[in-house]
C-alpha cells in the first residue's frame, strides 16, 4: 500500500498548489470508494509538497 505521494514543486507558481489539491481530492475519492477511514495529510516540506 503507498502510505505518501510526493508531489514537486516545478513552477514557483499557484500550479504546483493546484496539482496538489487535485491529487488530494482524487485520493480522497479513492479511499471514499473504498470504504477506508485513512486520514490524508498535506504538508508542505519546502521543494516538495508530501500527500
Amino acid at each position: 500500500m503507498v502510505r505518501s505521494l510526493f508531489v514537486p514543486k516545478q513552477f514557483g507558481t499557484s500550479a504546483d498548489t493546484f496539482l496538489m489539491l487535485g491529487l488530494a481530492q482524487l485520493t480522497e475519492a479513492v479511499l471514499i470508494n473504498i470504504n477506508s477511514k485513512t486520514e490524508i495529510l498535506l504538508k508542505d516540506a519546502g521543494t516538495h509538497y508530501q500527500l
